[in-house]
């Protein structure tokens, strides 16, 4: 397992048969990194130019290229430069881009947004090396420590414009200064099976119609993805149906269209006093496993680091593709009690996602997969009783408890 996630079969399932490409420290609308590293330049536009040749000359329209940071220092930039260079084109986020605009960058033309490094094929993609006191967070450490343990893959990365001072055999500097402004041939994708129909999440068209749906029905486009990403968890509980219950906003947004930007599902699942303690956690474990494994296949949410980093009482899927922005949706899960609650507490639901609802074109409804779920819910009163029950079951009342 490893803590970040490998876009490889992302790629190969959108662009098959794609030469992929990596170039890092663009620096473009950057003045003064003339002054600093690159004398040979004129001016900015004289640096523009020799980008975008030296692109061109080496990517076609079908190929792939991941900037490895640092791309541009002004959003203008960007806005005019991107479009000159040809194919499919990812960013890595840099110590000097802008996180604060990066839901801007898809309409500029950039495919796909990774704010933390990624890997290709097994291979490490970062904007700084991965090295340990390179970056100050914690993600980035616990991929530095991985990788430092790993043999025979390779960390491609940028930051160092000059300096030589890693292990060749480990590290490949892919910055302009050390490429000469060209970019790096790193390998072809291939052809994947379809294996049913995709997921309409990862088709070219999702992020398009989310946005006409949206400005069409005048519906909220990050509620509309974390309903969606919903819809999934849900969706994976059906095998579960009467062993566990849902409660909080999800279930009253699901059940009332309480329209509040909802962050998480709580699960509840219910404590069989037929078995250990240990079975029934085991038991709750396997739902959590089943919900991950039901989001597995939509491209880049990065469950393996936030599985194992958080825990497995804790679910969070950061969604940063088609919306680069970040969507961050919670599982938490409690063992409860079945005598805490009455019969009368519970509904069932059946649903769909409310993206599915609105789409008008039924060629995509019936070309893609999208989720459908039946799920058991907790009204609102029940709830409260629940909640107090908990309280008093985990107050200390002395020897008479």
């Amino acid at each position: 397992m490893s803590f970040c996630q490998d876009i490889y079969e992302m790629l190969c399932r959108k662009y098959p048969n794609s030469n992929i490409y990596l170039l890092s420290d663009h620096h473009l609308g950057h003045t003064n990194i003339i002054n600093y590293t690159r004398s040979q330049f004129a001016d900015i536009e004289d640096m523009h130019n020799r980008i975008i040749a030296e692109h061109n000359k080496e990517i076609g329209p079908d190929d792939i290229v991941i900037f490895l940071g640092d791309f541009t220092f002004k959003t203008s930039t960007m806005k005019d430069i991107l479009p000159k260079l040809n194919g499919h084109k990812f960013l890595i986020i840099g110590n000097h881009d802008q996180p604060s605009v990066v839901k801007t960058y898809p309409s500029f033309g950039l495919e796909g947004v990774y704010l933390n490094p990624i890997r290709l094929n097994g291979d490490y993609l970062s904007h700084e090396p991965l090295v340990m006191g390179e970056r100050d967070d914690e993600q980035f450490k616990l991929v530095a420590k991985e990788f430092s343990k790993c043999t025979g893959h390779m960390n491609y990365h940028g930051h160092i414009h000059t300096e030589e001072r890693l292990d060749r055999a480990r590290y490949t500097n892919v910055t302009c200064e050390a490429l000469d402004f060209k970019p790096l041939f790193v390998g072809r994708t291939h052809s994947l099976e379809k294996d049913g129909k995709e997921l309409f999440i990862n088709s070219p068209y999702f992020a398009d119609e989310l946005d006409r749906l949206c400005e069409k029905y005048k519906l909220n486009n990050r509620l509309m993805i974390k309903d969606y990403i919903y819809s999934y968890m849900l969706s994976a509980l059906e095998s579960h149906m009467g062993a566990y219950f849902v409660q909080g906003s999800v279930g009253l947004y699901k059940k009332f269209g309480f329209l509040s930007d909802f962050s998480d599902i709580d699960i509840s699942f219910l404590y069989d006093q037929n078995r250990s303690k240990n079975g029934n956690i085991a038991h709750m474990k396997s739902l959590v496993d089943d919900v991950y494994a039901s989001l597995e296949d939509i491209d880049n949410i990065n469950l393996t680091f936030l599985k194992r980093y958080a825990s497995l009482r804790t679910f969070e899927a950061l969604y940063t593709s088609q919306n680069p922005y970040s969507v961050r949706c919670y599982l938490d899960s409690n063992l409860v009690f079945l005598d805490s609650y009455r019969d009368s507490d519970f509904y069932s639901f059946s649903g769909r996602s409310t993206l599915e609802k609105v789409i008008d074109n039924k060629t995509l409804l019936e070309d893609y997969s999208f989720p459908n779920f039946q799920t058991q819910v907790i009204i609102p009163e029940g709830d409260l009783a629940n909640l107090i029950l908990q309280i008093l079951f985990q107050k200390d009342l002395g020897p008479r408890k």
